[in-house]
């Protein structure tokens, strides 16, 4: 299981990074980070490990006449919850934040927004 030094550590990192204009939403076992449209969704996948999927800003899509956000994930499915998984997560969420996408992450469709 996590210690909370660890899930502190993410906080401290994405507060530092974004400030004010970052929002947590947790409901149950799930927490989302919002930065400027793009979202982070965090939840728990086994006792041990997290799972995200990443969510750009809305975008028009043409094809559909309506809106969509792309979706990715990273590249090892799942984050450990101890100390050198949450500094991995918290460095994916600071990066696609700041706008990386591939090869960083892996693109696997879209939604609607």
């Amino acid at each position: 299981m996590a210690s909370v030094a660890s899930w502190a550590e993410v906080a401290a990192t994405l507060n530092h990074t974004f400030g004010e204009r970052l929002t947590l939403h947790r409901e149950a076992r799930r927490i989302c980070w919002t930065f400027e449209g793009q979202s982070a969704l965090v939840e728990m996948h086994d006792e041990r490990s997290v799972a995200a999927r990443f969510l750009d800003k809305p975008a028009p899509d043409s094809a559909a006449d309506d809106w969509v956000r792309a979706v990715y994930v990273p590249h090892r499915e799942c984050y450990s919850l101890d100390a050198r998984g949450c500094t991995r997560m918290a460095d994916d969420l600071v990066e696609f934040f700041r706008g990386t996408r591939e090869p960083r992450f892996r693109f696997t469709g879209a939604q609607a927004a």
